[in-house]
């Protein structure tokens, strides 16, 4: 498995990549894990090729998209799993 569970004990283990190429520019969402049980290295690998692929498609096919920005993650180590702050209600 290329990403495990975003598991964490501390802020430092949780890493967020953009994921995916809005023809519009930018990308789809933010792919979250954890450097733990992840290798970090393959996964950037991929999803520069994923991202990559997308943005081909993208002018192959002439897509559109509502060129809305995907909100950038705050990353937050919370009850041992890699969240978005942004995404989780009541945080401290």
């Amino acid at each position: 498995m290329l990403v495990g569970e975003a598991n964490c004990s501390e802020l430092n283990e949780c890493r967020a990549l953009p994921f995916g190429a809005k023809p519009c520019g930018g990308p789809w969402e933010y792919l979250i894990y954890s450097s733990i049980n992840s290798d970090t290295l393959k996964i950037q690998e991929k999803v520069d090729e994923y991202n990559d692929w997308n943005e081909v498609i993208n002018a192959r096919y002439g897509y559109s998209s509502d060129c809305s920005q995907a909100e950038a993650p705050q990353l937050l180590c919370l009850n041992g799993k890699c969240v978005d702050r942004n995404k989780v209600e009541d945080t401290p």
